[in-house]
């Protein structure tokens, strides 16, 4: 199915590309993992998969993936986080994510906590915020179970939201309730970035 998919990704845009989480691991049950697509008017550069920053942690398999680009100067981390379903394996899980990166570098992380949020938490290094929260500070959009709760967040680096994202929403799936597309309008090009959960 990753390679059926993979084949109509580039028939419908040639220059879109795809990482899932898998492709670094034997071990996927048709459960868990992460991806992300790129479509094809990404201003991006030196797209690579970073598995060294956590492949040897088996905690972190199938639920964690980290790409890196070049944006300029500027080196971005992307990283898609798939947040344990149940309470008791959300700490060590959280605590086993790779944190030391260089200064210099910006984030966006795309994910489904499988929890809610504290606001505090939103600004702790890597000094990520939560900018469809701060876009739409009274807005109800629940992308839990059941339309319960919000679980699926993307969060990026103050500078980098400052300078390159002029707008964001998310789009639920009804057709496949797992998925949620992230929209960001992007300077100078518009970037769709799809979290995929199966």
């Amino acid at each position: 199915m990753i390679q059926d998919n993979n084949i109509f990704l580039h028939c419908a845009d040639s220059r879109a590309c795809s990482f899932w989480s898998h492709f670094i691991s034997d071990k996927y049950g048709s459960r868990n993992g992460v991806a992300l697509f790129f479509n094809g008017a990404h201003p991006f550069q030196d797209l690579q998969e970073e598995p060294t920053l956590f492949g040897h942690m088996d905690i972190l398999r199938n639920r964690y993936l980290v790409v890196s680009a070049k944006l300029g100067h500027l080196r971005i981390y992307f990283h898609v986080v798939y947040g344990p379903v149940q309470p008791g394996d959300r700490s060590a899980f959280y605590l086993a994510l790779p944190r030391i990166f260089d200064d210099s570098t910006v984030h966006l992380v795309l994910q489904d906590f499988n929890t809610t949020m504290d606001p505090d938490l939103d600004q702790a290094t890597p000094r990520l915020i939560d900018f469809w929260r701060l876009e739409n500070p009274d807005k109800l959009k629940f992308t839990g179970p059941k339309s319960k709760n919000r679980i699926d967040y993307c969060l990026a680096s103050i500078d980098f939201y400052d300078k390159f994202i002029c707008s964001s929403g998310h789009v639920l799936d009804t057709n496949l309730v797992a998925r949620t597309t992230f929209l960001l309008n992007f300077q100078p090009h518009p970037l769709i970035l799809r979290l995929v959960i199966p």
